[in-house]
């Protein structure tokens, strides 16, 4: 592997998102179905406006069960909106971008996946890039 390989060749393109006006339990429903750490969020435009990761909903679950909500399926969740539970401060880069320029990234950040985002459209998805991603790049494996 080179560090100079563009990030394209590892990121996921077919990415699944939710919209910001879902409720918490969709994005529970999500995660757990498809197994994924990371749901971009985007508005009734299809604009990228934040990053949901299992992080944040493994926050929400602790806190609820702090105050004795022990039931994910608790009626607040409904009431809920992505937008009141995901982060907003995107890191991103785009698909020409390295993967050794990608892994700085995440670790200035602290984060562990990486929009990728369209050159001419930066509000437009087109893939993400893990930090297994990176791992595979560097390792010399393609998934």
């Amino acid at each position: 592997m080179n560090q100079n390989s563009a990030i394209h060749q590892y990121m996921t393109s077919k990415v699944a998102t939710i919209r910001e006006d879902r409720n918490v339990e969709d994005a529970f429903r999500v995660v757990e179905e498809r197994n994924f750490r990371h749901l971009p969020v985007v508005n009734s435009s299809g604009k990228l406006v934040g990053i949901l990761s299992t992080r944040d909903l493994s926050n929400l679950k602790m806190a609820m069960d702090i105050y004795g909500v022990l039931d994910k399926n608790y009626q607040g969740m409904q009431s809920l909106k992505m937008s009141d539970l995901m982060q907003t401060n995107l890191v991103t880069a785009l698909p020409d971008d390295t993967i050794s320029m990608a892994a700085e990234l995440m670790l200035k950040n602290e984060v562990g996946a990486i929009l990728v985002v369209n050159p001419a459209d930066r509000e437009k998805i087109e893939g993400i890039l893990s930090y297994v991603d990176v791992l595979r790049a560097l390792s010399g494996q393609l998934a």
